[in-house]
């Protein structure tokens, strides 16, 4: 399993903002629970390209962190951000087909998202949170990309009633 946290790597990224005291927190929870030899803790900036750094932090690609190991999931949560991470993962994603937990806090996001995972055959599965951070899973070996018109509409009125309540709340 992979956990992207924190604001990965783009334009909005700021160093100040890596959560450095999160990777000893995960990092210490590991060898409390004596996990320590199966869990990496990586305080990086992910992205599309590697050595992009951020300031003071390094900039790497998951292709990268991962090298040539099977990953049977992604989970990512990088603030609207996870286009670009999951770029930096396209090897990771051919090669283990891994399900694929990301944050879509708006329908750009969604939409960017899906445009990175539909060509490989990936499709929402289920949705968690009002967030929402969508699953998206592979379709089974020999069935191409799926494009479910049914979850896409829906995710869409989601996005849209979002919009109302905050333009509501915004009188």
């Amino acid at each position: 399993r992979l956990h992207c946290h924190g604001n990965g790597f783009g334009a909005a990224q700021r160093a100040d903002q890596v959560e450095r005291q999160r990777a000893a927190d995960v990092e210490q929870s590991a060898r409390r629970r004596d996990l320590h030899d199966r869990v990496e803790v990586h305080t990086c900036a992910l992205g599309a390209l590697p050595d992009q750094s951020a300031r003071d932090v390094p900039g790497r690609t998951v292709d990268g962190l991962v090298g040539r190991r099977v990953v049977r999931m992604l989970a990512i949560d990088v603030d609207g951000l996870g286009p670009e991470v999951l770029e930096g993962a396209r090897d990771t994603l051919r090669r283990g087909r891994p399900l694929v937990w990301i944050d879509c806090p708006d329908e750009r996001a969604y939409r960017a998202v899906a445009a990175v995972l539909w060509p490989l055959g990936y499709r929402v599965q289920d949705m968690q949170d009002c967030s929402p951070t969508l699953l998206f899973a592979p379709a089974a070996p020999g069935v191409g990309p799926v494009d479910d018109p049914g979850v896409d509409a829906a995710l869409r009125r989601l996005y849209a009633e979002r919009r109302t309540v905050e333009a509501l709340r915004g009188r």
